[in-house]
């Protein structure tokens, strides 16, 4: 878990907008559908996934019922089922 200074540091954001930058580039064709289809754009999805959990290095803890349960997922894998998702 991070503190709120690590979660600032320019040091810290400089290496998820590297990554960023790279996961465009491997998911774009990915996150393009996502923007077309709920009109999110792509490059808030990377920011969103890069600073809530460092792409996938951290995950919420989603337990408590039972029900959120699942086995885990590689981020490509999550990725293609948003773009693919019937949700809307």
């Amino acid at each position: 878990m991070q503190v709120p200074a690590d979660y600032l540091k320019e040091a810290s954001i400089a290496r998820l907008a590297a990554e960023g930058q790279r996961l465009m580039q491997k998911h774009r064709t990915a996150l393009e559908a996502i923007e077309a289809r709920f009109g999110v754009p792509a490059t808030i999805v990377l920011a969103i996934w890069g600073r809530e959990t460092d792409y996938g290095r951290y995950t919420l803890p989603m337990t408590g019922c039972g029900c959120w349960r699942r086995r885990p997922m590689s981020a490509g894998a999550r990725i293609s089922i948003a773009a693919n998702s019937s949700w809307r």
